[in-house]
């Protein structure tokens, strides 16, 4: 799974802690201080399976509709991506190996259609929502959307609408990138510290005055935590 590198803070040539994705201040419970930091990556091993799951998914697929081949490729990136979130950026191998594995997953695909001429096959017939005829790929590999493309975005006055907050380029370019959507596990731990005390505190307040929780209590807090609070 992860590979981390933890650095005391002693140790570190200046007194401050770096901030990035990827890095996890560790503090003392008690004193609150930050006295290390983790340096998060996927080891080895990890990437190993998931590569294999791809090669599972590229050997069992022979005459399976591209349809399918497309969701089990969702499925497998949105397990490795929600499990190892941040570690997966710091992880310079593991990020080569995506876009290397998302491409075998299209030339399976356009070798099921027998060509694999560029032409034939521009990103939206793979990255449009199936609503609209594509096949819904999500992606980890930083694909830009062609100029040839773009132009149907300037005939309209409402431009690109389908990027989140964070997800912008300097030109709207760039496909959404699946990683922009997952929290961070760091902010899932202070969320999690918070949600959890809340809830301790309306617990007590429930219980003084001698009735239980509702859902509507817990309602802004539901799905966050960890363990979720929906799992009571």
């Amino acid at each position: 799974g992860f590979e981390v590198r933890i650095l005391p803070k002693i140790r570190t040539a200046t007194d401050s802690l770096a901030h990035q994705d990827g890095v996890w201040a560790l503090q003392n419970e008690v004193t609150k201080e930050r006295t290390a930091q983790a340096y998060l990556r996927v080891d080895d091993e990890g990437m190993k399976n998931f590569e294999n799951r791809i090669r599972q998914v590229l050997m069992s697929s022979g005459s399976t509709t591209f349809t399918k081949i497309a969701n089990k490729w969702n499925t497998s990136l949105i397990g490795l991506m929600t499990y190892y979130r941040e570690a997966v950026v710091h992880t310079q191998e593991l990020l080569d190996l995506l876009v290397k594995c998302e491409n075998k997953i299209q030339t399976r695909i356009k070798i099921g259609l027998n060509s694999k001429m560029p032409s034939r096959f521009p990103p939206v017939v793979f990255y449009s929502p199936k609503e609209i005829g594509g096949l819904g790929m999500l992606s980890m590999g930083h694909i830009l959307i062609p100029q040839s493309d773009l132009r149907y975005s300037q005939q309209t006055d409402l431009g690109v609408t389908h990027f989140r907050a964070g997800m912008t380029h300097d030109q709207d370019h760039l496909i959404p990138n699946i990683y922009r959507y997952i929290m961070p596990w760091e902010s899932e731990f202070i969320d999690s510290q918070r949600v959890w005390a809340e809830y301790a505190l309306k617990r007590q307040e429930a219980m003084a005055q001698n009735r239980r929780l509702t859902l509507e209590d817990l309602e802004d807090s539901w799905d966050r935590g960890i363990p979720r609070i929906n799992t009571l």
